[in-house]
């Protein structure tokens, strides 16, 4: 599964970024205390499927050159996360400001590369996802992203307690050399 952890981060680092181009502040959609004032971006984690663990090791690796001599398989699980992206705004004069404020913050996504997941635009298009909500409106608009990633694990598939070496030099045998776990 995506982390939370990860999405905050990367909406950190997007807030960070686009900050200098545009005035808002990013925020969990569902975040609980008081919301900062509007307009401000959020972003919520609406889908998220997971590909079973396979039972094949993606690699296995040496992992301990030194004793204990370990070797690790390692498995992989693929995740797909939905994300909904949106900016929100008190009055319907806002709503062709905030969707600038989204259109330069799709684009980002469409250019820029992150580190724990591939980033798939779901929609090219920033749509307008305004609510009446009694009494009032809330003017918003937004776009859904996918970030797909693979979270790795390992297991310890075996461990070497004690090597024994059985040398012999020119024909000619010589005491065993044994290695033992510490």
């Amino acid at each position: 599964m995506i982390r939370l952890s990860t999405v905050n981060d990367l909406f950190d680092k997007i807030g960070a970024e686009i900050k200098p181009l545009t005035p808002f502040v990013f925020i969990h959609a569902n975040q609980e205390g008081p919301k900062p004032e509007r307009p401000y971006g959020t972003y919520l984690i609406i889908n998220e499927a997971v590909d079973s663990q396979h039972q094949n090791p993606r690699k296995v690796i040496a992992a301990a050159p030194t004793p204990p001599y370990m070797v690790l398989k390692v498995y992989g699980e693929a995740t797909r996360a939905t994300v909904s992206v949106n900016f929100v705004g008190d009055t319907p004069a806002q709503i062709s400001e905030i969707r600038e404020w989204a259109r330069k913050t799709l684009d980002w996504f469409r250019f820029n590369r992150i580190d724990d997941a591939i980033v798939k635009v779901l929609n090219p298009s920033v749509e307008d996802r305004s609510i009446y909500l009694a009494p009032d409106w809330e003017y918003k608009v937004g776009f859904d992203i996918r970030l797909d990633s693979v979270e790795e694990y390992q297991q310890v598939d075996y461990e070497l307690r004690r090597v024994t070496i059985k040398p012999t030099i020119d024909g000619d045998p010589k005491p065993d050399l044994i290695i033992d776990k510490p």
